[in-house]
């Protein structure tokens, strides 16, 4: 994987990297305009793998306030604008995420 990662910044200047961890999958929703977050959500993820594909299509509104914190930074730091989904894994035995 470091191989392909490497060599993808030939073409790309930056790349996420992306791994499997133990937990459940949270998906963020932020828009984002002229450096303000103007509406947010969160969701949980009740089937990480289900049998065929939509991970996401099984879910319940959520909240955990440091992954929202994380996630505005992260596209504060992109200087996004618009609308995006971050995604996430938050183990909920340690309050870990990733």
């Amino acid at each position: 994987m470091r191989e392909i990662a490497s060599d993808s910044l030939g073409s790309y200047s930056n790349v996420f990297w992306q791994q499997r961890v133990k937990g459940l999958q949270v998906g963020v929703s932020l828009w984002r305009h002229n450096a303000e977050i103007r509406a947010e959500n969160m969701v949980l993820g009740l089937h990480l793998y289900p049998f065929n594909a939509g991970n996401m299509s099984l879910r319940k509104g959520w909240w955990h306030e440091e992954i929202l914190a994380d996630a505005k930074l992260k596209l504060a730091a992109l200087d996004w604008n618009g609308v995006a989904m971050m995604e996430y894994i938050w183990n909920p035995d340690t309050n870990e995420f990733w």
